[in-house]
């Protein structure tokens, strides 16, 4: 059998052939045969991406991804109206791919995608509390948790009962991060009764079919049908940046909040107010 006569085959058990004697599980909690992504110990919501990026490409060509030729690679990517970050994903995902499967010309022939230089968008308090009193509970849990804690949607996802401990201090979470990362964030003593009551002794806070757990995918999508215009969970996390920032004037202490490994990336989440730039003008002219 040729390359070309394989075809992208979609199996019952939702397994994916990429190429000849490859087979690539795109179900939660698959990986590609070997492991190659699990294996280098990225995330969960990594390798769930990924799996989902090249299940996409099997679906738009006529061969095994694979199988692909760079020049057709060229022309799929080419031809979706994605924002610069987007392509930066799935370049990253069919570099891995690519280099998995022995295709190293083509792992080294995709093209960089220069990162965008992102400004803060904190979301307007007025529209928060909108998304707070439209929402559920398990959604305004969800919201809080961004707002207030500053987590990532996977962060949220994958918060355990045993995650939310009590300290001489107060409630602190542990945090489970990018590249298995942890870190403790703590929890005000309001939003600690919240999640106890919805979370039972050794089991998620927020359970789902991801490994027993909600899917990052999911925090997103329910965080942003409860907030108003086209506000997401990240943004709700450059509002907990932004108001950290304003209390303290310590870039620090929000990096070590938000588990930047780059202070760089931090400043990137942090908005200065009109406010602080006239006030700043006004005593340079006075």
């Amino acid at each position: 059998m040729k390359p070309s006569d394989l075809g992208p085959i979609l199996h019952a058990d939702h397994s994916l052939t990429l190429t000849e004697g490859v087979n690539f599980r795109s179900a939660p909690g698959g990986q590609y045969s070997g492991g190659a992504d699990s294996a280098t110990g990225l995330a969960d919501e990594t390798v769930y991406l990924r799996r989902a990026h090249l299940a996409q490409l099997a679906r738009a060509v006529d061969v095994a991804p694979g199988d692909i030729s760079f020049d057709e690679l060229m022309v799929w990517i080419g031809g979706r109206s994605w924002s610069r970050e987007t392509r930066r994903t799935h370049r990253s995902s069919y570099r891995s791919f690519f280099a998995f499967v022995g295709r190293h010309d083509i792992a080294a022939a995709i093209p960089r995608v220069k990162p965008s230089l992102p400004h803060p968008q904190p979301i307007p308090e007025g529209d928060l509390a909108v998304g707070l009193d439209d929402a559920d509970d398990r959604t305004r849990l969800i919201l809080r948790l961004a707002s207030e804690l500053g987590l990532r949607r996977g962060e949220i996802s994958r918060i355990h009962s045993t995650d939310l401990t009590r300290a001489r201090d107060g409630w602190v979470l542990l945090v489970h991060g990018k590249g298995g990362k942890v870190r403790v964030v703590p929890v005000p003593d309001g939003l600690a009764a919240m999640m106890r009551i919805r979370c039972e002794p050794g089991g998620w806070l927020f359970p789902g079919g991801q490994s027993g757990h909600m899917s990052a995918a999911w925090v997103g999508k329910l965080a942003s049908r409860a907030l108003p215009g086209v506000w997401t969970v990240h943004k709700l996390r450059h509002r907990f940046a932004t108001a950290v920032h304003d209390q303290t004037h310590d870039l620090v202490v929000v990096q070590q909040l938000l588990g930047h490994a780059s202070l760089t990336t931090t400043q990137l989440y942090v908005a200065t107010s009109t406010e602080r730039l006239r006030a700043a003008v006004v005593n340079i002219a006075a």
